[in-house]
């Protein structure tokens, strides 16, 4: 019998397009069901960050306005690093970004090939849609410290 040993997951790659943003491009229109969940996650002590197939324009566009992702620390685009999903070194660039092992981190996104590449690296992964939502902030851990 294996023991398999639950570790929690210390930040969210969000999956920009159809997850984090419900309009489609050129749009920026922040889902409020995520933005819940986010702010949640961030409560409960969890690093954030995007990771998405924009070019250098639309990201400079999401970038403008991640003030409407008020938990979003960093953005991660194909235009700039110069790989998109499902490429290995899509994720790998945000992971170094973010100076966590894959591991440390539950990706988030509604295509299930983006999914299955990003846990073939070692991330923990969640395949979103509408339905879901709740079942991802189920899944959320606290790092709050107890006092």
């Amino acid at each position: 019998m294996a023991l398999t040993i639950h570790v929690p997951f210390e930040a969210i790659l969000w999956g920009f397009e159809g997850v984090l943003n419900r309009a489609r491009p050129p749009g920026i229109e922040p889902d409020p069901r995520c933005l819940e969940i986010s702010e949640r996650a961030h409560l409960r002590g969890l690093r954030q960050a995007i990771l998405t197939d924009a070019d250098a324009a639309r990201a400079d566009e999401i970038e403008a306005r991640l003030d409407a992702f008020p938990q979003i620390e960093a953005l991660y685009a194909a235009g700039r690093t110069g790989h998109s999903k499902p490429a290995p070194e899509a994720f790998m660039a945000a992971a170094e970004g973010m100076n966590l092992a894959p591991a440390s981190i539950l990706f988030v996104d509604g295509s299930g090939s983006f999914c299955n590449a990003a846990a073939k690296l070692g991330f923990r992964t969640f395949r979103f849609s509408r339905l879901a939502a709740d079942n991802l902030e189920a899944r959320l851990p606290d790092h709050r410290r107890r006092r």
